[in-house]
């Protein structure tokens, strides 16, 4: 996903691998597509790639931007609206972003507004061979990031069930993975169904996440027909 790098200020780290797929694994031959295209997904792929914006984030109307590789290029929007992309001077080799006017107006994002997907808008890219270090490379040129629901843990249990008789008992190991936020340590509670009790392994079963790679520890409930 080459525009993740549109989110961490550098650009032109996007720029530069978008044109180089579309431009070497993309051709008017017989095999001038990569893989199986069932659906039409990566046609999909070079046609986003090709314009110079891209709908990086799924379920929104979110357009992130690259180097356009065609001089212009409209796109007819309903409700007599347009897309108007230009690019003089677009070529194979003219890969860097230096400049973008939306609207006539200067344009330092490597994203733009909702309402243009709906309203239309007329977009102007400077584009050069050589990088630039500087373009929207600021705090506030990230496309947007939505952290609604997120979680700050990913934990799974193995096994997810099992099956014991009387006197038996059957152990349960929780993984968990620190997605992102403050916490160091992760507190499982568990309950036992009725005709059964648990007890942790050993001592509170709590997870610590201080690692840097996710680690599994055994210190989940042990269930047990009490």
């Amino acid at each position: 996903m080459p525009w993740a790098y549109n989110c961490f200020g550098e650009p032109r780290k996007a720029q530069e691998p978008v044109r180089r797929i579309a431009t070497t694994l993309f051709g008017p031959t017989p095999d001038g597509e990569p893989g199986n295209d069932d659906l039409g997904a990566q046609s999909a792929w070079y046609v986003w790639a090709a314009l110079g914006v891209y709908p990086a984030t799924p379920e929104t109307a979110d357009l992130t931007v690259h180097s356009p590789l065609f001089e212009r290029a409209v796109l007819d929007l309903p409700g007599s609206h347009d897309l108007d992309i230009r690019a003089p001077g677009a070529s194979a080799d003219t890969k860097y972003v230096h400049g973008l006017k939306l609207d006539g107006a200067t344009w330092n994002r490597t994203y733009l507004p909702r309402s243009m997907v709906s309203k239309g808008a007329r977009l102007d890219f400077t584009l050069e061979g050589n990088a630039d270090t500087t373009w929207a490379t600021g705090a506030k040129a990230a496309p947007p990031s939505y952290r609604e629901g997120e979680h700050p843990f990913l934990a799974s249990v193995s096994p997810s069930q099992a099956v014991v008789g009387r006197g038996e008992s059957a152990t349960f190991t929780v993984a968990a993975q620190r997605l992102g936020g403050e916490d160091r340590t992760l507190t499982v509670t568990a309950q036992a169904p009725a005709g059964l009790s648990r007890r942790p392994r050993r001592g509170a079963p709590t997870i610590s996440t201080r690692r840097a790679r996710p680690s599994i520890w055994p210190r989940s409930p042990t269930t047990s027909n009490g």
